[in-house]
């Protein structure tokens, strides 16, 4: 059995998800203070804590740019008002010169700030998007990258299922069902199971 898990996650799982699964372990905050030295599935790549820390950094480096094109969208907008207020185009280049704001040390500021929180505790009834959603207003940026990835389900197995049931709903017998009867047909069987 513990061969069957090693090959699973340590020889067939691809190095993309396993990144994943690691960025969505340390935006968990019960787990971001994770020391990931000898851990029982990682220990067959040497997965240390600083790997696991540039793993979230890379993914938070690779976020950033939709953030800054949505910045730069609400800085136009803004740029669009003072035009229309009057402004001299002198007066604009002079602000726009002066007032360049780099994006990324403030985002930066939010990953660190979050991996300065103190540690949740481990505890049966926590939620974790509940969490994220007290700190939506203080870390804007990471709590949209955090729900991304901690959002983003571990398995398929459920989209599988939903499959299977498609299609011994869509048998030789029922060749000819509407494609609302059948999605109506696919919802009903879902509730039933859930």
């Amino acid at each position: 059995m513990y061969n069957q898990f090693e090959q699973r996650w340590c020889v067939d799982l691809h190095m993309g998800i396993l990144e994943d699964y690691i960025v969505s372990t340390l935006l968990d905050p019960r787990w971001k203070n994770w020391d990931f030295d000898g851990s029982h599935i990682f220990d067959c790549d040497t997965l240390t804590r600083e790997r696991a820390l540039s793993f979230l950094r890379t993914a938070w480096t690779d976020f950033k740019p939709s953030l800054a094109a949505a910045d730069s969208a609400r800085v136009s907008s803004v740029a669009s008002e003072k035009r229309s207020s009057g402004e001299s185009s002198f007066m604009r280049r002079k602000k726009k010169q002066t007032s360049t704001s780099a994006p990324t040390p403030v985002l930066k500021d939010q990953l660190d700030s979050y991996l300065s929180l103190p540690q949740e505790a481990n505890v049966e009834e926590f939620d974790v998007m509940l969490w994220w959603n007290a700190k939506a207003k203080d870390l804007p940026d990471v709590y949209r990258m955090a729900r991304q990835f901690i959002g983003c389900p571990a398995t398929t197995g459920g989209v599988e299922r939903t499959f299977s049931a498609a299609g011994r709903m869509h048998d030789d017998l029922r060749k000819s069902t509407e494609e609302d009867t059948l999605e109506h047909m696919l919802r009903v069987r879902i509730d039933d199971c859930s």
